[in-house]
């Protein structure tokens, strides 16, 4: 049996700017891995037949028979003909959670067909594999960071140029800082999921936006200093500064159910936040100090708090005999 285990993710700042690049501008995002993840396994199966177990069990005679389009496009790509099983966990019910479960999976999949296939590829296959499969094959609408900050982990600043290039830094900043950021950020399931693909195509591209979006870099830069250098809770109101954004750029991203959430968290005590990955339901975020995160907790008692943690590695490979 061979097992992938691959993390999800939170970003902090700079979503959507993946999606409006152009000759004249790059986009940029920061992120980090997070430790809840997505685990798939792979067997032979006895039955000579493909079995896909996720939310639905499919067990077909052909690849091209098999509905999840993520694995019948892999599969096709890495030429599986042998019948095998894929079974498919995750630490918490991932999919519409802005968590990034898509391209998680995706860099899953890739990572634990590679392995079965003794394929060596590198991170950054990992994450070109994916974000074509996703795109061209799935015909998925997706900006490239999930895939990339999956296929790294750690946290990271990740740039998207003109010509289609990535590039990962890993951002280093003194633990005891990175210890204080983590522990100041609370995360709230809104109980209500949504399709990315849905938001993401309300993203608006105009004149306007490519100023906001150019605001939006700036206000990365200022988020990356403070972390590394300035007072941390700044980075909570430069969250705040660039969800007002957002909200304007995508116009699905937020709703009045989130408004209302958001407005609240504020009225107690966060500092700032936003809506992980494209909008619209999933997880919320917020930057909240220690001391006022008990009153916010309180608050929100009717929605369930995602205890986690900041992680360091991508995706990882278990081989069990």
């Amino acid at each position: 049996m061979i097992i992938s285990k691959t993390p999800l993710r939170i970003s902090f700042i700079g979503g959507g700017t993946d999606h409006l690049i152009n000759e004249n501008s790059y986009g940029s995002v920061i992120a980090t891995s997070i430790n809840k993840f997505i685990y798939l396994s792979l067997i032979h199966n006895h039955e000579k037949k493909f079995l896909i177990n996720y939310s639905l069990r499919e067990k077909v005679d052909e690849i091209r028979q098999i509905r999840h389009s993520i694995v019948r496009e892999t599969l096709k790509h890495f030429k599986i003909t042998s019948p095998i099983e894929i079974h498919v966990a995750a630490d918490i019910t991932s999919r519409g959670s802005g968590l990034g479960s898509s391209g998680t999976f995706s860099v899953g999949l890739i990572n634990l067909l590679a392995k079965y296939r003794k394929i060596n590829l590198t991170k950054k296959e990992f994450a070109e594999i994916a974000y074509y499969l996703e795109t061209r094959k799935c015909k998925n609408i997706s900006g490239k960071q999930d895939q990339y900050q999956s296929a790294f982990g750690g946290f990271n600043q990740i740039f998207f140029y003109p010509d289609g290039s990535v590039k990962v830094k890993r951002l280093k900043i003194k633990t005891d800082r990175v210890k204080k950021f983590e522990k100041n950020l609370i995360i709230f399931n809104t109980n209500k999921t949504r399709k990315s693909a849905n938001i993401q195509k309300q993203l608006s591209f105009n004149k306007a936006t490519r100023v906001e979006f150019k605001i939006l870099n700036s206000l990365l830069n200022n988020f990356k200093y403070e972390l590394n250098y300035g007072d941390i809770d700044n980075c909570g109101k430069i969250m705040h500064q660039a969800w007002e954004i957002k909200k304007k750029v995508s116009l699905g991203a937020s709703n009045t159910l989130i408004n209302k959430l958001y407005n609240t968290a504020i009225e107690n005590g966060a500092l700032g936040g936003k809506i992980l990955g494209a909008g619209g339901g999933g997880f919320l975020l917020f930057y909240c100090k220690q001391e006022n995160q008990k009153k916010l907790i309180k608050k929100f008692n009717k929605l369930q708090q995602l205890d986690f943690k900041f992680y360091s590695n991508g995706s990882i490979i278990k081989n069990i005999n």
